[in-house]
């Protein structure tokens, strides 16, 4: 039994020695690996800027765009410097023609040459004693303190234009000093003329597709001529058509207004166009009439004529097909019937009396033979029918035939003379809401 015992420890006992080998040869192995490791040499870490550098790098960039601000800003008030330069020397130059203009119109220009000199010379003489500081901007006073070496001209200037805002070569020549007028405030008038060109419609000229905006009714000539004929309206559509292949702009939906008149044989109306008026954006009313003397406006050669264009269809027969309306027949009808009912009456009462001629005089004498009752009713229903007849006589001569076309037709107008559009300052509006001046006066005590 004892031998059987220790059989079974031997095996245990073996594999704790096993055991304890490994584990010491374990730890073994593990320091060795250890070891090696922290034998080699450690890496270095990837370059990176520290913070210092980026501190640099952002105080150069804030001093670059600070650089570039301040290059900015110069330039932003070189130009805004040259902008009120130019201004100034315009203004300058206006002001000068516009007291050239005041000056030439003025019935005080014939004051003797030396009495204005005379004045200027004392001016100037005030001004100078003052001091150019004193002098405040902009009341025309500016330009004394100026020399001649000081003078800027304006940008794109040339002799031509600064010819232009010279005075009268009468004050210059009889001057020694250069522009002595210069400077001596006037009352501040707009620079621009009372009327300004803006379209000119040439004689000639076709406005296609242009719109009736009433209906033509076209009275037929009685012995000739047309007694009070009716009007109508045109408005002027898109495509207006001068002469070489070019159209007029802006000129579309004016209202041209005339006469028309009709022909019986071709069943159509003619129509003569006598006053246009045409309507700026701002309101200004602009009027052309052929009988008010507005042609001669402008400087415009044409004289005033019967009519400013005629209207023609879109195939250019300048004659408007449309309706006949007439009351020719039924006038003829009740005519004839009043004249048949008048002798048939007449007739009936003649056959109730006997005419018997005198042989000693010849005088004829009639007398009723027959029923007097009948004559007298056959005599009225006979001078009824007279009067009858007389009546549709007279409402006849006051009737007309007429050529009746719908409105919204689409015509042509031929222009028969040049039509000036100009805008009149000083002109009528539609409305006179929001107006300001556009300038102001300005004056010297």
């Amino acid at each position: 039994m004892a031998v059987k015992s220790s059989n079974k420890l031997l095996p245990i006992i073996v594999g704790a020695l096993v055991l304890v080998v490994f584990l010491v040869f374990s730890k073994k192995s593990g320091d060795s690996d250890i070891s090696t490791l922290e034998a080699f040499p450690p890496t270095g870490s990837p370059e990176a800027d520290t913070p210092a550098d980026t501190i640099r790098t952002l105080t150069a960039t804030v001093a670059e765009l600070k650089r570039n601000n301040d290059k900015l800003s110069g330039e932003a008030k070189k130009l805004l410097s040259q902008q009120e330069q130019v201004e100034s020397n315009v203004l300058q130059k206006l002001r000068g023609q516009i007291q050239a203009d005041n000056l030439a119109n003025n019935s005080a220009l014939n004051v003797p040459y030396e009495s204005l000199l005379s004045k200027y010379n004392q001016l100037e003489q005030q001004i100078g004693s003052i001091g150019s500081s004193d002098i405040p901007v902009g009341v025309g006073l500016d330009e004394f303190s100026m020399s001649e070496d000081e003078w800027i001209e304006p940008v794109s200037s040339s002799p031509d234009e600064d010819e232009k805002f010279k005075f009268p070569t009468g004050f210059q020549n009889n001057s020694s000093e250069k522009g002595f007028l210069d400077g001596i405030p006037s009352k501040l008038s707009s620079p621009e003329s009372d009327t300004v060109p803006r379209y000119t419609v040439p004689r000639n000229s076709t406005l296609i597709g242009s719109l009736t905006m009433t209906a033509l009714i076209g009275r037929v000539p009685t012995d000739g001529t047309v007694e009070d004929p009716y009007p109508f309206k045109v408005i002027v559509g898109k495509d207006n058509l001068a002469a070489n292949g070019l159209q007029i702009p802006g000129i579309q939906s004016m209202i041209f207004s005339g006469k028309a008149i009709g022909d019986w044989t071709l069943s159509c109306v003619r129509g003569e166009m006598d006053s246009v008026t045409y309507v700026f954006e701002d309101g200004t009313i602009k009027t052309l009439s052929s009988d008010d003397g507005s042609l001669n406006s402008g400087g415009n050669s044409e004289k005033d004529s019967s009519s400013l264009a005629w209207i023609s269809d879109e195939r250019g027969i300048p004659c408007v097909s449309g309706k006949a309306i007439s009351n020719a027949t039924s006038f003829l009808l009740a005519r004839v019937a009043a004249k048949g009912f008048e002798a048939g009456a007449k007739a009936v009462a003649d056959a109730e009396t006997t005419t018997t001629v005198s042989n000693v005089t010849g005088a004829a004498a009639t007398n009723i033979t027959g029923s007097a009752v009948k004559n007298a009713g056959y005599e009225t229903l006979s001078g009824g029918a007279s009067e009858l007849g007389e009546w549709l006589q007279d409402r006849q001569s006051q009737t007309y035939d007429v050529i009746y076309v719908d409105p919204a037709v689409k015509v042509a107008l031929h222009i028969t003379v040049e039509l000036p559009i100009d805008y009149e300052t000083k002109g009528r509006r539609l409305t006179y809401g929001n107006q300001t001046k556009a300038f102001y006066s300005a004056t010297l005590d």
